[in-house]
């Protein structure tokens, strides 16, 4: 899923809007787990790697 964004060489602000919009939708789901038990998911629950410290940071600043 691609996202259009311009003259972003270390940080995209378009892609921080777009994995906060990600990140909200995954919280409004659940999970079922190996034994049947079904559960929300929760900020525990999502991981969100990024290899460099400008997009961290500014995804640190847009999630939980």
């Amino acid at each position: 899923m691609s996202v259009e964004h311009e003259g972003c060489s270390q940080k995209s602000e378009a892609e921080a809007d777009r994995i906060r919009q990600l990140y909200q939708s995954l919280l409004d789901q659940q999970w079922t787990n190996r034994k049947g038990d079904t559960q929300q998911i929760g900020i525990r629950d999502i991981l969100v790697v990024s290899p460099y410290n400008m997009p961290v940071n500014l995804l640190r600043s847009r999630l939980p």
